[in-house]
């Protein structure tokens, strides 16, 4: 009868794609996990652990409790201006005490790519800081200096990363070199980082700007690659149902996560927003929602019941049991598409407006197939070796390729067909 009358049926469209705020949160992907059963978490830091110089209230705490209660707790960040070196200290001043074995960084990642990609020693140019410097230069690069460019026509690769005294100069040495030939490295695209009073344009907006003015799609070395967790992963011997990754973004941070098979959970205490986390989908779509860390150590370290969940689905906890979120889609498109698409495309940054907009579409539920694997094998549970302090870069990459793309043209006229062949080995070599 209500439907019958014009104001009825117009309400009921009002009302139907609201209906969502007040049903349980639900969602896909890995295997439904009960927190307290993780064993390592990592953890992404500029938006999680501090916003620029100032640690976010409570997060050094919840951390220094998980680790206390035995979980493992290591560190894995996009920002790429600073050295693995430089995160420890910064951790040491807060208060929590790390080795740089914990600290893994896109710089670090960038320099272990390049390294296996040339041969011997090559040109960089780069566009960044003291981050990208140093790990290259651990790896045997000449980077060349702006006054030095008047009189080199081409190098073998150009990196950019964040630079906070990038200038139109910069941009012009780049798009040069990029259009004579140097393979465009991104170290990672994220548009901004949080600071105390707000947001700061972050290295993916430097890389856009390249990227239009050279004509050319870099290849993105970090997250939402999975290559930094996958070489965890590796070297601590872990499977992906015992492991959680924390982060503030849904392209970067629940994307790498979900890429790699692990637990996504997002915190809401860097750039996403408590609505853009509840309607994401696919890749960006977190298992896990919290406000803080200090009430994602309270769940972690509460021992409960299994969690249980209908087949291809996993629990969502949201920040607050008195406010509970929506139902989301059982498979979406998005996700089912991301794994199909090339390399080149992966490379950019996700569009959160465009993955929402699918918020009300239902997919069919993907077969066994394509459900993200566990390992198949048994992890080593005992805790991190103390004395150790750096990661076996060779071994743990052993296993991820045995090939390895050739450098670019040296000449002017860059080999489009060759530069093509890089990415999808280099894609192939990541994913």
């Amino acid at each position: 009868m209500f439907l019958k009358h014009p104001a009825g049926f117009f309400c009921l469209l009002f009302i139907i794609p609201q209906c969502d705020k007040f049903l349980p949160m639900q969602g896909i992907g890995t295997s439904s996990v009960n927190l307290s059963e993780i064993t390592t978490f990592i953890f992404d830091l500029d938006g999680v652990l501090w916003r620029g110089n100032t640690a976010i209230e409570g997060a050094i705490a919840a951390v220094k409790k998980l680790r206390e209660a035995g979980k493992r707790c290591l560190f894995c960040t996009n920002n790429s201006s600073s050295t693995p070196a430089h995160y420890v200290e910064k951790l040491n001043d807060m208060g929590l005490h790390v080795k740089e074995s914990d600290v893994l960084t896109s710089s670090w990642v960038t320099a272990h790519y390049l390294s296996g990609h040339f041969t011997g020693p090559f040109l960089a140019y780069v566009v960044g800081e003291e981050g990208i410097y140093s790990s290259l230069q651990k790896i045997g690069a000449r980077i060349v200096p702006d006054s030095d460019l008047d009189s080199i026509q081409s190098v073998d690769c150009v990196v950019v990363g964040i630079d906070r005294e990038f200038n139109y100069k910069k941009l012009h040495h780049a798009q040069r070199l990029i259009q004579n030939g140097a393979l465009f490295i991104a170290t990672n695209r994220d548009g901004t980082y949080p600071v105390e009073d707000g947001v700061r344009p972050g290295a993916g907006s430097i890389v856009a700007a390249v990227e239009a003015a050279s004509g050319i799609t870099p290849v993105t070395v970090g997250k939402p690659r999975s290559v930094m967790v996958d070489l965890a992963l590796q070297k601590l011997n872990l499977k992906p149902d015992e492991v959680a990754f924390v982060g503030d973004r849904l392209d970067t941070d629940i994307a790498c996560a979900r890429r790699a098979g692990i637990t996504a959970i997002c915190v809401l205490t860097g750039v996403t927003s408590e609505e853009k986390a509840v309607r994401a989908r696919g890749e960006l779509r977190p298992h896990y929602i919290y406000a803080t860390l200090t009430d994602l150590c309270k769940e972690a370290l509460t021992s409960s019941p299994t969690i249980t969940s209908a087949p291809g689905e996993s629990l969502i906890q949201a920040e607050s049991p008195e406010e509970p979120a929506s139902t989301l889609d059982d498979i979406d498109q998005l996700f089912e598409e991301s794994q199909d698409e090339p390399a080149s495309e992966e490379d950019k940054n996700f569009d959160l407006d465009t993955a929402l907009s699918v918020a009300s579409e239902t997919e069919p539920e993907l077969p066994e197939s394509q459900k993200p694997a566990t390992a198949s094998e048994e992890g080593d549970n005992e805790a991190i070796d103390t004395t150790e302090s750096t990661f076996d870069l060779d071994k743990a990459m052993s296993t991820v390729s045995s090939e390895e793309a050739t450098p670019p043209s040296q000449t002017p006229e860059a080999d489009a067909k060759k530069e093509e062949a890089d990415k999808e080995s280099f894609d192939w070599k990541l994913d």
